[in-house]
């Protein structure tokens, strides 16, 4: 049998049926980037339970993601919510760049904004804007690209400083834009990131070569 097949059978929570063939090629492609036994079932999991089971397709209507968006709003918590659209909006991203039949991220643009803590120190939106300013002002000489990067990496994934420190190469994802992270309790999880989080990057390693 090939290993495609096999990836049918991988895991216990996949061994009563088969899987579409798209998630079939995510699970080993996810495999390929070192994610985790548990990281992985769960992603299929999520992908298979709120757009295959549900709609019988992934080239979604959008009546379908209004839909799907608006029941994870009413009957999940907000972070399992923005868990649930990162591992759809990664999927996603691995279908156009495999050539599946969509022009576009469905999940690309669904913003899901996290609950406070009352008790945490946080940057408003004008505070952030300033720091942006900042940099691009070059009012302080000691900043540079590297620092924006640092910064960018923070505040547009939400990470972790120890997260940060201990990022590798290998963790990046660079064609689909996320990040594999080993986070606190060494729990697994992957993030996403922008376009010009990007290009800062690539900038920065243009520079340093």
């Amino acid at each position: 049998m090939t290993g495609e097949t096999d990836a049918r059978v991988k895991g216990n929570d996949d061994n009563s049926k088969l899987l579409p063939d798209e998630l079939i090629r995510y699970r080993n492609y996810m495999y390929y980037k070192g994610l985790t036994e548990k990281t992985i079932s769960s992603n299929i999991r999520v992908i298979e339970k709120l757009i295959f089971d549900r709609f019988g397709s992934f080239d979604l209507t959008k009546k379908q993601i209004y839909t799907l968006v608006i029941d994870l709003k009413h009957t999940l918590a907000r972070s399992t919510e923005y868990t649930y659209i990162n591992i759809l909006k990664t999927f996603y991203r691995f279908l156009i760049a495999s050539d599946y039949p969509i022009t576009q991220n469905p999940f690309e643009n669904i913003k899901i904004k996290l609950v406070i803590n009352k008790n945490m120190n946080v940057l408003y939106e004008e505070e952030i804007k300033k720091i942006y300013k900042t940099f691009e002002n070059g009012n302080l000489k000691r900043l540079t690209e590297y620092h924006k990067l640092i910064f960018d990496l923070f505040y547009s994934t939400g990470m972790r400083l120890d997260e940060v420190t201990n990022l590798k190469f290998i963790n990046f994802d660079f064609e689909n834009r996320c990040i594999n992270i080993i986070g606190k309790g060494k729990k697994e999880r992957i993030v996403v990131y922008g376009k010009e989080l990007k290009k800062c990057y690539f900038h920065i390693w243009k520079l340093g070569k």
